[in-house]
């Protein structure tokens, strides 16, 4: 009896073993493309100008742009911008056409974000952006835009609309989107790829995006899991994603913001925790890495301890830890000069900062810039709390994985994130929030 004991016992351990070697396989996701915005609560891009001055020297990236024909004759004060859709291919054929000095490219590639991997991108310009015309038809008397849908920088083909206005009880409703024609680099190949897009008005601007997501599906034991995917519906690249497990979630259901699982956080399925690595978008395929349960990991994610860090004031020069601050909420945020979302959230900010109770609550910016720009916006904007410069000696930014600007996360008393991209007034309401407890 012992030995037939022993032997189930042998046979058991075998087979947990296996299980074991199994959960730990990492997923690879074959994706599916889906109209529309599924789960999401897609945002919206600003159409931005191309009318050229006296920045263009300080701002090199305008040196893509191309020039277009067809211009309306009726039109007046007309914008054209270039909308891009692959920024790492986009930027990475310019300076491989010359476009960009190397110190240029590496500017960009710290700045931006951008992923040092060339290899799954393309020297050969391929059209990884769309163009669109925006101006006063004064036949009409209203504002109409066209795009490039057929991607020949000629708008003469082209049928120009009048965009629909967002409207505050249902911004995400469409009629019709426009449909674009693109490139694609994907397995060695340039591809010729269709992507739907919506410009609206609100007030005197313009918005676009795609209303596009991806789905993936894992299946494990027997169970399978829907997985939608978005790329903020702003840049189809996937270089910036959400993840969201659909089987989790009624029919119609919208997932708020602060459930969604972003790059590098983790979701659980069916017992086994994954950790969100991304698009693979040369491969077009999801992937999803194993996390070993009961290791302890820093995250940005909600109910994750925030990686301390031990640096140098910027201003002062002296020291700073996170753990200098332990009993009070902390409010990061990763920004620089550059990024014109992290510059309006200044005056917001030290509105906050200026009403806080300092014994309870601190600011830290960690910043992506060169010294010179930094202190010279310091002491423009008066900016009065702590900041720590992320540079090649630190690399802190690089030791964080968030992947576009601005980016916060408000920790609480013991460095847990306790929520993460507050701004404006849900910064203010949770503050609030926490100063009464």
């Amino acid at each position: 009896m012992k030995t037939i004991s022993l032997f189930l016992f042998l046979i058991l351990g075998f087979l947990c073993s296996c299980q074991q070697v199994e959960q730990a396989t990492p997923a690879t996701l074959p994706l599916t493309l889906v109209d529309g915005y599924g789960p999401f609560n897609p945002g919206f891009s600003k159409l931005g100008s191309e009318r050229r001055n006296k920045t263009d020297d300080r701002e090199p990236w305008r040196k893509m742009c191309l020039n277009v024909t067809g211009i309306p004759a009726n039109w007046t004060n007309v914008d054209k911008a270039m909308v891009w859709l692959n920024t790492n291919q986009l930027v990475y054929q310019n300076f491989s056409q010359g476009t960009f000095t190397k110190s240029q490219y590496n500017e960009f590639r710290k700045y931006w974000k951008l992923s040092a991997d060339t290899s799954q991108l393309s020297r050969k310009p391929i059209k990884c952006y769309v163009y669109t015309l925006r101006g006063f038809d004064e036949q009409t008397g209203k504002w109409a835009v066209m795009i490039d849908t057929n991607n020949n920088l000629d708008f003469s083909d082209e049928t120009a609309f009048y965009p629909e206005v967002i409207q505050g009880n249902n911004p995400y409703a469409y009629k019709k989107p426009t449909i674009i024609n693109y490139e694609v680099y994907r397995k060695g190949k340039i591809l010729k790829a269709s992507l739907p897009m919506v410009v609206k008005t609100f007030g005197s601007n313009f918005f676009y995006n795609f209303p596009q997501y991806a789905q993936a599906t894992l299946t494990r034991g027997g169970k399978t899991h829907e997985l939608a995917v978005s790329f903020g519906f702003t840049r189809p690249d996937f270089d910036i994603i959400d993840l969201v497990d659909l089987s989790a979630l009624s029919k119609n259901e919208r997932i708020p913001e602060d459930k969604l699982i972003e790059i590098s956080e983790n979701i659980r399925l069916d017992g086994i925790t994954y950790k969100n690595k991304g698009v693979d978008f040369y491969n077009n395929v999801l992937r999803l890495d194993p996390v070993v349960d009961g290791k302890k990991e820093y995250a940005l994610q909600v109910g994750y301890p925030f990686k301390p860090f031990a640096e140098q004031e910027f201003t002062s020069k002296r020291p700073i830890a996170l753990a200098d601050y332990k009993g009070k909420y902390v409010y990061v945020d990763f920004w620089g000069t550059w990024c014109q979302g992290c510059v309006e959230d200044i005056p917001n900010l030290k509105k906050l900062y200026a009403g806080l109770d300092k014994n309870r609550f601190e600011f830290i910016g960690i910043v992506q810039d060169s010294p010179e720009r930094l202190t010279k916006f310091i002491q423009k904007r008066d900016v009065q709390w702590p900041q720590i410069l992320s540079d090649k000696a630190n690399k802190l930014v690089e030791s964080y994985p968030f992947t576009s600007y601005p980016t916060s996360v408000l920790l609480d008393r013991n460095g847990i994130v306790l929520a993460r991209d507050l701004r404006g007034n849900e910064l203010r309401d949770k503050l609030k929030e926490l100063s009464t407890q």
